[in-house]
């Protein structure tokens, strides 16, 4: 072989030496668009997604620390239920607010629930032989019925159920219902009492009580003296009324003394109660 053969053929393998070193420095092609078409994260707008669990891991509680349960406003706090209900139909029944009024002549049949029921009413019914109160006792709730109501019969209906066990019996803390009742009666605004007048102590320091009570709670009542006639001043301080009880003297005095009565007026209607006699005693 030639001299010029040899160059040549150097020649030609140099250029291949040469020609795979740079294919093995460069990156194939398919490679380089990869690199280009990736997308670059975008750190101030975050996925949906990744906001969603942002916002639940926000809300969630910090670790290690313990859970506060709400509490429950005042109107859902679980209030012992009443045990004593009226029957206004056969089969229908209705709780029994703090006061009802009803109209004389009407029936009232209430029931206690419970195995063991004591009955409170007005004394009048219990002192009364005509029979219009019955009271029947069955094996889980109690019955008190009154007939031919009169406005007499106005006043303050309670019952109160025993937990017995075996043979003994103790009073339930939350066994308790109690209603005022007013028996209306256009003509009997006061409720009905033997004694025109009525002696009442009114004694240092110690509230007294001018028990005028009426049978309805839309009649308006007022406190007069008697000699000489005026009408006694009702700040609700010294002297209050209540529509269940009557007027309360809570800081009795000696100018208070003597004969006063209460005065009711509805629907064009007046009456005066029964005369209370005041005399005070000094207990200091």
């Amino acid at each position: 072989m030639n001299s010029k053969a040899l160059a040549v053929l150097g020649c030609s393998l140099l250029l291949l030496i040469l020609a795979e070193c740079q294919q093995k420095e460069k990156p194939p092609k398919a490679t380089e668009k990869k690199v280009t078409k990736e997308p670059k994260p975008n750190k101030l707008k975050p996925p949906k997604a990744t906001g969603e669990k942002l916002h639940q891991a926000a809300a969630k509680p910090p670790k290690g620390k313990a859970r506060v349960k709400p509490t429950a406003p005042p109107s859902q706090v679980h209030q012992p239920a009443s045990i004593l209900t009226r029957v206004v139909a056969k089969g229908r029944f209705q709780k029994v607010p703090d006061s009802l009024t009803l109209t004389a002549g009407d029936t009232l049949e209430l029931r206690c629930r419970g195995r063991s029921v004591r009955w409170r009413f007005p004394a009048y019914l219990e002192d009364e032989d005509e029979g219009r109160l019955r009271i029947k006792h069955f094996e889980r709730h109690s019955q008190l019925l009154v007939v031919n109501s009169r406005a007499a019969d106005t006043g303050e209906y309670s019952c109160w159920s025993f937990q017995c066990r075996d043979s003994e019996c103790q009073d339930g803390e939350d066994r308790t219902g109690k209603a005022f009742i007013f028996f209306t009666d256009p003509q009997e605004l006061f409720v009905p009492t033997e004694d025109y007048y009525e002696v009442v102590q009114l004694r240092t320091n110690h509230p007294t009580l001018l028990p005028c009570q009426v049978t309805s709670p839309l009649a308006k009542v007022t406190l007069h003296r008697e000699f000489p006639p005026e009408e006694v001043a009702v700040d609700g301080i010294d002297i209050s009324y209540d529509v269940k009880r009557g007027f309360v003297i809570h800081r009795p005095r000696p100018s208070y003394a003597g004969s006063l009565f209460c005065m009711a007026s509805l629907a064009g209607m007046r009456q005066i109660s029964t005369k209370y006699m005041l005399i005070y005693i000094n207990c200091e």
